[in-house]
C-alpha cells in the first residue's frame, strides 16, 4: 500500500508548498484546500482513461446488432471449426466498430490505485496511532512534522481529524465540542449521499437506454444495482455521524463524488455528440425489449390459464357423484399432471432449449467420435490387407518349419519312450525312489498311451515288492468292467480280474 500512497503524497505535499511558499496561505488553511487540489489533480490525471473507458463501451454498445445477428448465424453450429470461425468474426467486427478490450480494462486497472493510495493517504494523515503524541510518524513523503501540522489544520473552526463518536477528552484536545463536529459533519455528509445518490441514479438510466433485454445475466445485474441504492445512499449518512470518519474524509467524499457526477454528466454528453447511438442499435434495442415484453406476457397467461383450469378440475371432482368421484378424481389427475407439464415448457422454454442445444452437442461429439474411430479402424485394416500379400512365402517357409519342428518332436519322444522302459527294465534292485525319479523326468504329457503318468505305480508296486496298484491302465479298465466268465455266482470269490503286473 505505501508503494500507492508515495505518487500521491508527492502531489499533496507540492500543492501544500505552492499556498504556503507562493501564495503565502497560512498553513492550517493550506492543508484543507491541499485535499481539495489532491483530489482534481488525480482525477484530472485519470480522466482521459476514464473517457478512453467511456468511449470503448460505447462503441461496444453500438456493434451489439450485429453481434447478435453473428450469434445467430452460428447458433445451430457447435463444432470446434465453427467456435473459431466465430471468434475470428467476432474480432473483426470488433476491430472494425473501433472497439478494443484494452480500452475497457486498462482504464480501470489504473484508477483504482489511485483511489485507494488517495483514500489511504487521507486515512492515516488524518487517524495516526495516538492522536495526543507529540511526535507522529511520517506518510509517504510527508515527514512527522507535516503530519503535525496537517492535524492543526481545520475547516470552519473545526479540526480535519475530529469526527462525531470521539470521547470527551480527544475533544478536549483538539479544542472543539461534539456539538461543532456534527453541525459541520451533517452537512458534509448530506451532500456526499445527494451526489452519490445521483451519480448512481443517472448510471442506472444510461444502463437502461442500453440495456442487452435478450442476455438474463444483464438483467440479473440490472435489478441487482437497484437494491444498492439505498445502501449507497445511507452509507455516508451511517458512517459519516455514526463511525469514525474525520472530517478530512468526509471532504474527500463531497469532492471526490461531485467530480464523478460531473465527469459521468460530461461525458456521456459528450459522446453523444461525437459517437451517437446509431439507429441500428435503437432498433434491436426496441425490438429486443418488445420481445422480451412479450414473453413476460406469455409466461403470465399461461400461469394463470394453469390456475385457472386447476380450479375448473377441482369444481368437476366435488360436482361428480360419489359412486363416480375416484375415476373423475384419476382423470383430472392426469389431465393435471399433463397440463402442469405443458405450461412448463412455456414457462422454462429458454432452459428446455438450452438442455436440447446441450443434448445436441453431445450428439454430435459421440458421432465425431465413433467417425474418428472408424476412420482409424480402416486405416488399420488397409495397411493388413497390403502387406497379407507380401507374406505368402514366409507363410510357406513357417509351415515347413513347423512340420520338421513335429518330427523332431515325434522322434524325442519315442527315445523319451525307450529311455523310460530301459530304466524300468534294468534297474535292479527297483525302489520307490527310482519309480518316483521315472516320474519325474518324464511327465504325462511327455509320454503316448499306454505308458502315462497313470502306468508308473503299477510298476513301481510290481518292481519294488509292494502290492499290486490298484489304478488300471485304460485297456484293462474295459476288462475290469466285464464279469469272468469262469466265475462261480456266490462262492464269495471276486468277480472282477487281477492285474498283470507285465501287460
Amino acid at each position: 500500500m505505501s508503494l500507492l500512497i508515495y505518487p500521491v503524497s508527492v502531489v499533496m505535499t507540492f500543492w501544500h508548498r505552492i499556498l504556503t511558499g507562493v501564495l503565502g496561505v497560512s498553513d492550517a488553511t493550506a492543508w484543507a484546500v491541499s485535499i481539495v487540489l489532491l483530489v482534481l489533480t488525480v482525477r484530472l490525471f485519470l480522466l482521459p482513461f476514464a473517457y478512453r473507458q467511456f468511449k470503448s463501451t460505447r462503441f461496444l454498445v453500438n456493434l451489439r446488432p450485429r453481434v447478435a445477428a453473428l450469434e445467430a448465424e452460428f447458433a445451430d453450429r457447435h463444432d470446434p471449426g465453427a467456435a473459431r470461425e466465430k471468434l475470428r468474426r467476432q474480432r473483426e467486427l470488433q476491430r472494425e466498430g473501433g472497439y478494443r478490450m484494452r480500452d475497457g480494462c486498462v482504464p480501470a486497472l489504473i484508477q483504482v490505485p489511485f483511489f485507494l493510495g488517495l483514500y489511504q493517504l487521507l486515512l492515516r494523515i488524518s487517524r495516526p496511532g495516538d492522536l495526543e503524541a507529540t511526535e507522529h510518524h511520517g506518510v509517504g513523503v510527508l515527514d512527522g512534522q507535516d503530519v503535525g501540522h496537517f492535524l492543526d489544520a481545520s475547516v470552519a473552526g473545526v479540526p480535519l481529524p475530529a469526527y462525531s463518536v470521539m470521547s470527551d477528552e480527544q475533544f478536549a484536545f483538539l479544542g472543539t465540542t461534539a456539538s461543532d463536529v456534527f453541525h459541520l459533519a451533517l452537512p458534509l455528509c448530506i451532500a456526499a449521499s445527494v451526489f452519490t445518490t445521483a451519480n448512481f441514479g443517472y448510471s442506472l438510466y444510461r444502463n437502461w437506454l442500453t440495456l442487452d433485454h435478450n442476455s438474463a445475466l444483464a438483467i440479473s445485474l440490472f435489478r441487482g444495482m437497484w437494491l444498492l441504492l439505498p445502501v449507497l445512499t445511507l452509507f455516508p449518512l451511517i458512517f459519516g455521524l455514526g463511525g469514525p470518519a474525520p472530517v478530512a474524509i468526509m471532504c474527500y467524499w463531497v469532492m471526490n463524488n461531485l467530480w464523478t457526477l460531473a465527469q459521468s454528466l460530461g461525458l456521456h454528453l459528450t459522446l453523444d455528440r461525437i459517437v451517437p447511438y446509431t439507429p441500428e442499435f435503437m432498433e434491436h434495442r426496441d425490438r429486443m425489449r418488445d420481445a422480451r415484453r412479450a414473453r413476460r406476457a406469455e409466461v403470465r397467461e399461461a400461469r394463470r390459464g394453469l390456475a385457472r383450469r386447476e380450479r375448473e378440475r377441482s369444481r368437476a371432482v366435488r360436482a361428480a357423484s360419489r359412486e363416480e368421484r375416484r375415476a373423475v378424481a384419476a382423470r383430472v389427475a392426469e389431465e393435471s399432471r399433463l397440463d402442469q407439464i405443458a405450461t412448463d415448457r412455456v414457462v422454462h422454454r429458454e432452459r428446455y432449449a438450452r438442455a436440447e442445444v446441450k443434448e445436441r452437442r453431445r450428439a454430435e461429439a459421440a458421432a465425431a467420435r465413433a467417425a474418428a474411430a472408424a476412420g482409424r479402424k480402416d486405416a488399420g485394416e488397409g495397411a493388413g490387407s497390403g502387406s497379407g500379400s507380401g507374406s505368402g512365402a514366409d507363410d510357406d517357409a513357417g509351415a515347413g518349419d513347423r512340420d520338421a519342428t513335429t518330427d523332431n518332436g515325434a522322434g524325442d519322444a519315442g527315445q523319451q519312450t525307450g529311455d523310460r522302459d530301459r530304466t524300468c527294465d534294468d534297474a535292479a534292485p527297483c525302489d520307490c525312489a527310482e519309480a518316483e525319479r521315472i516320474r519325474t523326468e518324464f511327465p504325462e504329457d511327455t509320454l503316448d498311451a499306454p505308458y502315462g503318468r497313470h502306468a508308473l505305480p503299477v510298476r513301481r508296486s510290481a518292481r519294488c515288492g509292494g502290492d499290486v496298484d490298484t489304478h488300471p491302465t485304460p485297456a484293462d479298465s474295459t476288462d475290469a468292467a466285464t464279469p469272468d466268465a469262469d466265475s462261480t455266482p456266490g462262492t464269495g470269490r471276486d468277480d472282477t480280474t487281477e492285474t498283470d503286473p507285465t501287460a
